[in-house]
């Protein structure tokens, strides 16, 4: 990839100045009161560079082991630097000798390169902070340079980033430096985040036009390498027909030609053709998380400690911990009635009590991003609240009933807009509700307790009441621990029955609207759903269990040493370590 430090978002350095690249290294007269003389000069690109050997072996592990074992410069009055940039190589003296460090997206990959060269470990700290803060407007400008100097926590960052804010990122002019071969790597990914393959053929084109000369002839092997066919529809095989750029190669139009060929294999005419094809299908890697925490006791009879977001890996069932629950001590104590949802690729939490009738709450919303895997705090609840429900619809969160301050059921519903870190208040529900689960499909939200379903329609901000009468309380036993959707149907997860119902919004008759699909071996908190089974696990329970939606079996997935409870199963997109 070619070197582009046009594109980060922020021209002014870390103090608030404005670099400047032709800026002179000198030293103040209280260092040369402090350390003498200079005793070594550095040359950096014929310049000449005045310097304290002890000043350089205090900031730089390069110069420390030059100047304090047995090497040739040692004793040398004057050392030649190959390959080192004078500009960086003088704002990182001026650091040295306590002056600030000027970093901006000017200087930033050449410092970075240099401080990193000379083991200037505080300089290199700061600039991987500010790649750190830049990386998502210059995401794959960054990642190059991460991947030169093997950053892995941040390249694994960018490359994540890249797959899943695809749309975002498409438009980014450092896309435009990748090579051939970096860009055939990233639009080939079945990762990639695209709405459809429209905007993967315009990104390559864009690629193309940008140095046409140079890059005409990939067009045609990048073209049948980086889409994937089968998810072109006929309407969009036209819009590309007419693309000015691919009237130049007969081959690709060819190649659409032959897709609306529905007797064609894999849309293509001859062998030669299908071994370009590289991209079958998309698909967005997900992971099973299980976030919260669990009843073991400690030696001294307190709480466990074990809060955490936990990845189930498949292959070795077993959950293998990602991180801690929260960044910081205290709301790890709201423990009592918290709330957990998943929205893109964030994990969020939501209100608690630290201990019943405390009177301590979690106002703070909490969010972990499993891309760059740091948690953060968002807006403020607007009121106490704990053993409410959530719900995701779209890109906004919303709380609804539970109990507030002083062990009142509240009616009243929350919404919080991700896009503006927000909340605003809904209208309440008709009948209040603690303990109850909600979740949304076809634009409406779905609010279940035992014997009552209510809907909420965000177009016209009114609830209504669906029944008051659901079929399967006339079971024993029977309450709702938890539902999800899963394509158009409502997953509920029965309580104290072990019941596994399926619910069907679409029809009216609430007796046929419900299905039995069967029943577990234990009592279960919480459910999720990942490729095509509904795992169930929590409430105390040591053990996991399944639901295979296809062949309607149930099943044992794993046994765990802990009590589970108060936790959450939760789905999202997880997009493992590349770089390792």
């Amino acid at each position: 990839m070619n070197n582009s430090t046009n594109d980060l978002s922020d021209s002014q350095n870390d103090t608030g100045q404005i670099s400047n690249c032709e800026q002179s290294f000198h030293i103040s007269p209280e260092y040369i009161e402090e350390f003498g003389c200079p005793d070594v000069s550095l040359v950096v690109e014929d310049e000449t560079l005045e310097c304290h050997k002890e000043v350089l072996s205090s900031n730089s592990q390069y110069f420390k082991a030059m100047f304090e074992r047995p090497m040739k410069e040692k004793n040398l009055d004057t050392i030649d630097l190959k390959c080192v940039s004078a500009t960086s190589f003088k704002l990182i003296l001026d650091s040295c000798y306590r002056k600030a460090l000027i970093i901006d997206r000017e200087n930033i990959f050449d410092l970075t390169r240099t401080a990193d060269m000379l083991a200037f470990t505080d300089v290199y700290a700061r600039c991987k902070d500010f790649l750190w803060d830049h990386a998502n407007q210059n995401c794959f400008a960054v990642l190059m340079l991460a991947s030169t100097l093997f950053m892995k926590d941040l390249y694994n960052y960018c490359k994540a980033y890249a797959l899943w804010y695809f749309s975002e990122v498409a438009d980014a002019d450092d896309l435009l430096y990748l090579t051939n071969e970096e860009l055939k790597a990233f639009l080939s990914d079945r990762r990639l985040n695209t709405p459809n393959e429209l905007l993967v053929i315009q990104t390559l084109v864009k690629w193309v036009e940008h140095d046409a000369e140079s890059r005409g002839d990939n067009f045609e092997s990048l073209f049948h390498s980086c889409i994937c066919f089968s998810s072109l529809d006929e309407e969009e095989i036209q819009s590309l027909k007419s693309v000015k750029l691919l009237s130049k190669f007969p081959k690709c139009l060819s190649t659409l030609s032959s897709i609306c060929d529905q007797s064609a294999s894999n849309g293509l005419e001859n062998d030669d053709d299908q071994e370009e094809v590289r991209v079958e299908c998309r698909e967005i890697p997900k992971a099973l998380l299980w976030v919260g925490g669990d009843k073991s006791k400690m030696s001294n009879n307190l709480p466990s400690p074990n809060w955490s977001i936990m990845r189930w890996d498949p292959t070795m069932k077993v959950y293998v911990k990602i991180d801690d629950m929260y960044p910081v001590k205290a709301p790890v104590e709201a423990d009592m009635g918290y709330r957990v949802c998943t929205m893109g690729v964030e994990v969020y939490v939501l209100g608690g009590e630290a201990k019943l009738g405390s009177n301590n709450w979690q106002m703070t919303t909490w969010a972990y991003n499993m891309l760059r895997r740091k948690w953060t705090m968002k807006a403020s609840l607007l009121e106490p609240r704990r053993h409410h429900a959530v719900c995701v619809m779209d890109k906004d969160i919303y709380v609804i009933g539970g109990f507030t301050k002083y062990r009142v059921i509240t009616s009243s519903v929350h919404r919080y807009h991700s896009d503006e870190d927000r909340w605003t208040v809904c209208s309440e529900l008709i009948r209040p509700e603690f303990a109850a689960t909600a979740t949304s499909v076809n634009q409406r939200v779905y609010l279940f307790k035992t014997l009552d379903i209510q809907s909420y329609n965000p177009d016209t901000n009114q609830w209504i009441i669906v029944t008051t009468d659901v079929p399967p309380a006339k079971t024993p036993g029977f309450t709702v621990m938890s539902a999800i959707t899963v394509g158009s149907k409502i997953i509920i997860q029965g309580g104290y029955n072990n019941m596994l119902y399926q619910y069907d919004p679409d029809i009216v008759d609430q007796n046929e609207a419900w299905t039995c699909l069967g029943r577990y071996k234990d009592v279960f908190g919480s459910c999720a759903e990942l490729d095509g089974k509904i795992y169930c696990m929590g409430n105390d329970c040591d053990h996991m269990e399944t639901y295979d939606l296809a062949t309607q079996e149930f099943g044992v997935e794993m046994s765990v040493s802990s009590q589970l409870s108060r936790s959450f199963l939760v789905t999202l997109p997880f997009y493992e370590e590349t770089m390792q």
